[in-house]
């Protein structure tokens, strides 16, 4: 009987020690608190699949194709003559490629206008998802759409010296040539 109890008591201790152990190497892969996020600065920060990766290839090109247009339609029409100044961004990853680096205030100063009411207010059913181009030194960003018809729509929104966003221009509207 003796035996016996020692031998359940070690696996006991056994079981525990395995458990805390474990416990202890997966503390490390769990999600920061909200808190410790807002604390650090971290809590807008968004980590997902590129947004073309989640979509069927045909629908894909489709987009990018709208978005490569828009892109010529909206340089053109703001009289940039270089291309290279900016990044085509579909809106689906402007978190990975924009404001998972800015400070929680800026981006959610950059979100406000964004997606505020004016842009909400100029989507029309039918429209294409829409894409950004974001400057090289990060102080204007210009998020556009693709019409039903071909047209297409833009904002003109900029970074202050406080890092405060605020819309510019828009919604403004591109006529495009649909004759062929």
């Amino acid at each position: 009987m003796k035996k016996t109890l020692q031998k359940a008591f070690l696996a006991c201790i056994a079981a525990g020690g395995t458990f805390f152990g474990i416990s202890q190497l997966t503390n490390a892969d769990q999600p920061e608190t909200f808190q410790q996020t807002l604390e650090q600065g971290t809590a807008h920060i968004n980590l997902h699949k590129p947004f073309l990766q989640t979509k069927k290839p045909e629908v894909a090109a489709f987009l990018q194709s709208s978005w490569e247009r828009g892109e010529a339609a909206v340089l053109t029409e703001l009289g940039e003559e270089s291309k290279s100044e900016w990044t085509l961004v579909n809106a689906g990853d402007v978190d990975l490629e924009l404001t998972n680096g800015m400070t929680i205030d800026e981006a959610s100063s950059f979100n406000r206008v964004l997606m505020g009411k004016e842009a909400n207010g100029a989507l029309e059913i039918g429209d294409v998802f829409p894409a950004v181009l974001i400057r090289s030194d990060q102080q204007r960003v210009i998020q556009f759409w693709e019409r039903k018809d071909g047209n297409f729509v833009y904002f003109d929104m900029q970074r202050n010296d406080s890092k405060e966003w605020s819309l510019v221009r828009g919604p403004v509207e591109i006529t495009t040539s649909t004759t062929e």
